[in-house]
């Protein structure tokens, strides 16, 4: 069911009215929902409290999990910053001339350190920073990390950075990434997982300060001077500060992580040969290679820290660089792993929470859904035996309203629908469209609705045998009026063969004209009611036939002028008569809706594969809205009702358009309106353009009865009813390999005494008016046949051809004895002329023979 057809038909709510006209009007469906809304809201909206709070649990515990990855990402990044910036010192205390491999290690820890800075920003982009301190912190990490790589740049350079500002550098990024550490306690999810994140934290700044232990320590070993103060208190401070985080780290875990993270920093149950090895490079070292790095780094800090201020050259002699920065980097190595798997026990945790809060959700959002849904069922089942039944109601009328009347209407539209059948029988045939559900009150509205139905597709056929006994009343009486005009055409030819007053012959002209014009409008009827009036033609005609003929037919045929028209192309036999018809109408249009001092030019030309016949008037013009209506119409022929009567042709045009398959369209022209008429190849036979007739043939006249009529249009055989002594139409003329000689005279007087009419041809229309007949032989006569016969008394002509067998004329041998006096004028010097001398010359005889077409017979003042 469409939207127009859910819509169209009901009551419209009148939004002015009160609530209770408005709740009167709602649907049964919607009352009961109305009952039902309210406990189901206060349901709903306790539930959406809980679901809200579970909800946000869980988007908490996936932002822990975020910022835990994040947290991995940056112990990773600090656990290799350090290794960085222990080699940084190394590269900046060791002398030039063994600066080579330290430079070497800096560079392969840089690409380290690159590699998870990348795994860094990558888990950066998914934490959301919308807290203000976070935010903050995270934006200073994000700047420092920026500056690292300029920081890299001017350490390799060595002599451009004091290695305190190198090691400050590190220090302070390493610092930054500790305390977005610390902040996990904060976004956990219960107090288990907030202590994991505080011992994680706190043994991440044991490592940090075991770190700057070694740097320290690394710093006087390789220095040539004496121990300053400021080392030695850096060195005691690192030791103060790795006793704070263990302290710490025991108050934020409970025994068993201590006792585990006692046991990794001692070096037991950690190594290669176990199954928690070292992390990095030391991934290979046994359990027994880490405790002598443990018991060296113990032996060489006891060493540093006993060193005073002012010591001079090494600090020890059995202690180098790097024997130190190896035994310190184990040390570092196994306070990382223990804060590692601290970290890997609270995302864990964090994750299981998330999945224990999801889990929540979804059961708190399943049992809401459920009561809801039950108490909609419920609604529901109460509504439904009511609302069944006035749903298939619905339906069935709608049905009915958009489906089955319209269908049902449309079949009638033809009349051998009915048959034999009355409209009673047929109403009676018609099943029930809407099943009687029940006995109640809506059963008995469903039983209504089917009457109403029946009764409808009575009255319906009633109309549509009234429609077709119409129709064929107005087909009776347009063929008992053909018959008639055509009885008159035929009286009206005999009038014309024995009539010689010129005045009384134009005015037959003129009625047989007006006959012509009756049996087209009693064509134009035939089309309107549906039937084919075009009759049976086998042979083709040429266009130019075509549209003379249709210019015949039109009230005020003198003001068409035909312009160019492609020769060669034949129209087929079964669309003659229609498109003769076609064009007429369009041409009596443009006559009728033009200024009657203005000439409308007809044209016809073959493009590509088809024939464009194009109309152009010079009447004031149409309106853009007006014209696209119209030619909506040329394009979709209307229905037929009382506004065709105004435009009547326009709609023969459509349909006669519609049955040929061309296509009609009007356009806006500079000096009125054009008409173009696309005539498609199937109808058209086009076995070549043929050449332009010789002047010999051209001066045979086309066997006609009334040659007189040629300054008229004379009613062609195409496109009007066949006369009693009809002969088909004549051929055209052909081409001979010579002109045959032919005495001189008028081309009136070759013609036969009397022929059945014939088509018109071109070379008709352009002879003059045909000179009166004697009553009293039947033949022409002319007021110069005393002449002529004169001219005969006198001289004999006497044939003497050339030597190529063609006659030869000898100037003034036939002249009427005294027709000529005096002297003849010597002949005019021969100019040679351009070519557009040639063109105008051309072209005002063209204009002058289409103007003595049309105003020859008829001068101004003479009745049409």
């Amino acid at each position: 069911m469409t939207e127009r057809q859910s819509t169209r038909g009901r009551p419209t709510t009148d939004r002015r009215r009160g609530p209770v006209a408005r709740l009167r009007d709602a649907r049964i469906r919607t009352k009961l929902g109305l009952i039902l809304i309210v406990p189901i809201t206060a349901l709903i909206g306790v539930a959406a409290v809980q679901l809200v709070g579970t909800g946000q649990d869980v988007m908490q515990a996936r932002q822990a999990i975020r910022q835990a990855r994040l947290a991995d990402r940056a112990t990773a990044l600090t656990t290799q910053l350090q290794t960085e910036r222990t080699l940084a010192a190394t590269l900046l205390t060791t002398p030039k001339q063994k600066q080579s491999a330290a430079a070497r290690a800096y560079r392969d820890q840089i690409a380290k350190a690159d590699k998870q800075l990348r795994e860094y920003r990558a888990a950066r982009a998914g934490v959301d920073s919308s807290e203000r301190s976070l935010s903050d912190l995270l934006g200073r990490i994000d700047t420092q990390l920026d500056e690292l790589d300029p920081l890299r740049r001017t350490i390799e350079k060595r002599d451009i950075i004091p290695l305190s500002t190198a090691v400050f550098s590190y220090r302070s990024l390493i610092a930054d990434l500790l305390a977005y550490r610390q902040t996990l306690a904060n976004v956990a999810g219960s107090d288990e997982a907030a202590n994991l994140a505080r011992g994680a934290s706190a043994m991440a700044s044991h490592t940090e300060m075991t770190s700057q232990e070694q740097e320290v320590g690394i710093v006087m070993l390789a220095g040539a001077s004496d121990v300053t103060s400021a080392q030695h208190e850096s060195f005691q401070a690192n030791l103060e500060g790795q006793a704070e985080a263990l302290r710490a780290f025991r108050d934020a875990v409970d025994g068993d992580h201590v006792t585990a993270m006692e046991r990794t920093i001692a070096g037991r149950g950690v190594g290669a040969n176990t199954d928690t090895p070292l992390p990095g490079d030391r991934h290979t070292m046994t359990t027994a290679q880490t405790q002598n790095d443990i018991i060296a780094a113990q032996r060489y800090e006891g060493d540093l820290s006993r060193a005073s201020a002012g010591d001079s050259g090494t600090v020890s002699g059995d202690v180098g660089t790097a024997q130190w920065t190896r035994a310190m980097g184990t040390r570092v190595a196994l306070s990382g792993l223990v804060e590692t798997r601290l970290r890997e026990q609270f995302r864990s945790l964090v994750q299981q929470q998330e999945n224990d809060l999801l889990r929540q959700l979804v059961a708190e959002s399943a049992a809401v859904s459920l009561m809801v849904l039950v108490a909609i069922a419920i609604a529901l089942l109460t509504a439904r035996s009511m609302a069944r039944s006035l749903h298939r109601l619905e339906a069935g009328a709608l049905s009915v309203a958009y489906q089955e009347l319209p269908e049902t209407v449309a079949r009638l539209r033809d009349p051998g629908t009915l048959g034999t059948l009355t409209a009673d029988d047929l109403a009676a045939g018609v099943e029930d469209v809407v099943a009687r559900p029940s006995q109640d009150e809506i059963g008995q509205v469903s039983e209504a609705f089917n009457v109403v139905h029946r009764e409808t597709v009575r009255i319906a056929a009633e109309q549509a045998t009234l429609r077709s006994s119409v129709s064929t009343m107005f087909v009776n009486l347009a063929r008992r009026s053909q018959l008639l005009v055509d009885r008159l055409i035929r009286r009206i030819d005999q009038m014309e063969q024995g009539e010689q007053n010129p005045d009384r012959l134009g005015q037959l002209f003129h009625l047989d004209h007006l006959a012509t014009q009756m049996r087209r409008n009693d064509e134009n009827l035939l089309v309107l009611v549906g039937v084919d009036v075009s009759r049976a033609r086998r042979e083709s005609a040429a266009l130019g036939d075509v549209l003379r003929a249709a210019q015949s037919q039109v009230e005020q045929y003198t003001r068409i002028e035909l312009g160019v028209v492609d020769m060669g192309v034949d129209v087929a036999g079964r669309a003659v008569n229609d498109l003769v018809h076609l064009i007429a109408e369009l041409l009596d249009n443009a006559t009728s809706f033009s200024p009657p001092d203005t000439i409308v030019t007809a044209e016809a030309c073959w493009i590509g594969n088809r024939v464009y016949v194009t109309i152009t008037d010079a009447g004031t013009g149409i309106r853009a809205e007006r014209l696209t209506e119209l030619n909506r119409r040329l394009a979709d022929p209307p229905s037929v009702d009382a506004s065709l009567s105004r435009n009547m042709g326009l709609a023969v045009v459509s349909r006669l358009a519609k049955h040929i398959g061309a296509t009609v369209e009007l356009r806006s022209a500079p000096t009125g309106t054009l008409a173009e008429v696309v005539i498609p190849q199937d109808i058209l036979e086009s076995p070549g353009y043929r050449a332009m007739p010789d002047p010999a043939s051209a001066r045979q006249p086309v066997e006609a009865t009334r040659a007189v009529r040629a300054a008229a249009p004379a009613r062609p055989s195409i496109g009007l009813p066949p006369r009693p002594a009809a002969t088909p139409v004549a051929d055209p003329p052909v081409r001979r390999a010579e002109p045959e000689p032919r005495p001189a005279g008028s081309a009136w007087f070759q013609l036969p005494a009397s022929r059945p009419e014939q088509a018109v041809g071109i070379q008709e229309e352009t002879r003059d008016a045909a000179p009166p007949r004697s009553a009293a032989t039947g033949r022409w006569e002319s007021p110069a046949d005393d002449g002529w016969r004169l001219a005969a008394a006198s001289s004999r002509f006497t044939d003497h051809p050339t030597s190529g067998g063609l006659p030869r004329r000898d100037p003034q041998a036939q002249l009427v004895p005294g027709s000529v006096t005096g002297r003849a004028a010597p002949p005019p010097v021969r100019r040679h002329r351009s070519a557009e001398e040639v063109r105008g010359t051309l072209s005002s005889y063209h204009r002058g023979l289409q103007r003595a077409r049309v105003g020859e017979l008829y001068q101004p003042g003479e009745p049409e």
